[in-house]
C-alpha cells in the first residue's frame, strides 16, 4: 500500500561512497512535493555517487513487521527536527540504473502540525531534516543535507493502484473495491489517505495504531474544519451550483496499520454508475466558477483525485 522507499548502504564505512544528496520529499500517497506533518508518511529521494569502490546489494530491504519500526534501517537514519523518525523500507536501485534510492519513514511528532487561521496547508516549517549514514559498527555520520527550512507539507493524498483507482474496501465484509467487485449506491465505503488531517491524541510512532484506541481527526484551529473535510465523488456542476459533500461517518487513523489516515463515506443513493473522482476540496466554494473562489495558500482547491467505480 505505501510506496516508501530509502537507500540503504550495507556494511559500507562511510569513506567508501561520496555525499549523499536529498532530491526531494514528496507524501508517502500521492507524492506531492512536501514533508508532511509529525505522524505521517513521507518518501524522501536521494542520490549517491559511488567513488572507487562497489555499491551495496541493489534490493528492498523492509523492517520487521513483527516489532517496532527501527530508527535504523539499511546504514541509514532520518533525523527531522533532531528527533530520529522510524524507518518502513529501503529501496537500493542497481549502480547503471539513473533511479534515485528512496526513504520510506514516519515523521516524527516534533516536525509540528500548526495550522494557520487561513490556509489549508501546515505552517511549522522551521527546522532541518538530515540523513546519517551508519557503518558496521552502529557508528553513524551525517552525510545528506540537513534541508532547512523543511519543505512545506502539501495538501495529502489518497492511497491508490497504479491505474488511479482508490485502495478501498466495503465496510460490509473488508472486501476490496475493485471493477469487478464495485461500490454500490448508499454503501459505507473505507478509503485510506496520508496526511489530510490532524488527530487526536498524538499519533503512535514506529508501531500500529492499537484496535481498541480511537485517534481521531481534531478542529485544532476551527477552520481546519472547513478547509479539511469537504469530501466529494464527482465533479461539481456547472456555473454557480455545487453536488453536495459525501457523508463521512470516520476520520481518523487506520487500526492495526501505522500512521495511514482512514476514511469512511457513504456512497451517496443517487450516485450514478461510473468510475468517479474522490477528493477533497478544502474551499468553501466551487474549484471553477463563483465569486472569490480562489486556491487556497497558492494551491489548487482541490485534493489530488483518486477514482471510486460505482456501479
Amino acid at each position: 500500500m505505501t510506496r516508501i522507499v530509502l537507500i540503504a548502504l550495507l556494511g559500507i564505512p562511510p569513506c567508501a561512497w561520496g555525499q549523499l544528496q536529498i532530491t526531494s520529499v514528496v507524501n508517502s500517497a500521492s507524492f506531492e512535493a512536501g514533508l508532511p506533518r509529525g505522524g505521517a508518511l513521507a518518501t524522501l529521494f536521494c542520490t549517491l555517487q559511488f567513488i572507487g569502490y562497489p555499491g551495496p546489494d541493489p534490493g528492498v530491504y523492509l523492517a520487521s513487521p513483527t516489532s517496532a519500526l527501527p530508527y535504523q534501517l539499511g546504514g541509514l537514519q532520518v533525523f527531522v527536527n533532531n528527533a530520529p523518525a522510524p524507518i518502513l523500507s529501503v529501496v537500493v536501485p542497481s549502480q547503471a540504473s539513473a533511479q534515485p534510492a528512496q526513504v520510506n519513514f514516519q515523521v516524527p511528532v516534533e516536525r509540528g502540525s500548526n495550522w494557520s487561521s487561513d490556509s489549508a496547508l501546515p505552517t511549522a516549517n522551521s527546522g532541518t531534516l538530515t540523513v546519517f549514514e551508519c557503518d558496521a559498527s552502529g557508528k553513524c555520520f551525517a552525510t545528506g543535507g540537513p534541508l532547512s527550512p523543511l519543505p512545506q507539507a502539501g495538501r495529502g493524498g489518497f492511497f491508490s493502484d497504479g491505474n488511479g483507482f482508490a485502495i478501498a474496501q466495503h465496510a460490509s465484509d473488508y472486501s476490496l473495491v475493485t471493477t469487478q467487485n464495485p461500490a454500490h449506491a448508499g454503501e459505507t465505503i473505507i478509503v485510506y489517505a496520508d496526511d489530510f488531517f490532524g488527530v487526536w491524541p498524538t499519533p503512535p510512532m514506529g508501531i500500529p495504531v492499537p484496535p481498541q484506541f480511537t485517534y481521531q481527526y481534531t478542529q485544532a484551529v476551527t477552520s481546519e474544519l472547513q478547509l479539511c473535510c469537504n469530501l466529494y465523488l464527482q465533479t461539481y456542476t456547472t456555473g454557480y451550483t455545487t453536488t453536495p459533500a459525501v457523508k463521512t461517518l470516520y476520520l481518523g487513523l487506520a487500526p492495526n496499520m501505522i500512521g495511514v489516515e482512514q476514511i469512511n463515506f457513504v456512497v451517496p443513493t443517487n450516485q450514478q454508475p461510473g468510475d468517479w473522482a474522490l477528493f477533497f476540496n478544502f474551499g468553501s466554494c466551487p474549484a471553477t466558477g463563483g465569486s472569490g473562489c480562489g486556491p487556497i495558500g497558492g494551491k489548487p482547491d482541490n485534493s489530488s483525485p483518486v477514482l471510486v467505480p460505482v456501479r
